[in-house]
């Protein structure tokens, strides 16, 4: 088994912390991941329509000139998942 994982950390050094984190559990475990890094609200926006991941970290306090948020992310997340499970129905 694979678990796709996301992270939307727009400083490089958290990223990392939380990745290797990430990567020393399922060392430990033996789950396989795969680990795609966002590090800005245009990467993230870009990348909703064919974004497939099992497991989303998102950052709460975005470094971005809007008022885009951590939250309103995986707010955006849930909505567009929601969208594509209701248009499979």
């Amino acid at each position: 088994m694979i678990i796709n994982i996301t992270i939307l950390e727009d400083n490089e050094s958290d990223f990392i912390t939380l990745s290797d984190s990430i990567k020393k559990w399922a060392a430990n475990t033996g789950i396989l991941i795969n680990i795609i890094w966002l590090n800005s609200y245009k990467k993230f926006i870009k990348s909703l329509p064919t974004l497939k991941c099992d497991l989303f970290f998102s950052d709460i306090e975005l470094n971005c000139n809007n008022s885009f948020t951590g939250i309103d992310a995986c707010k955006q997340r849930d909505y567009e998942e929601k969208s594509v499970n209701n248009n499979l129905l």
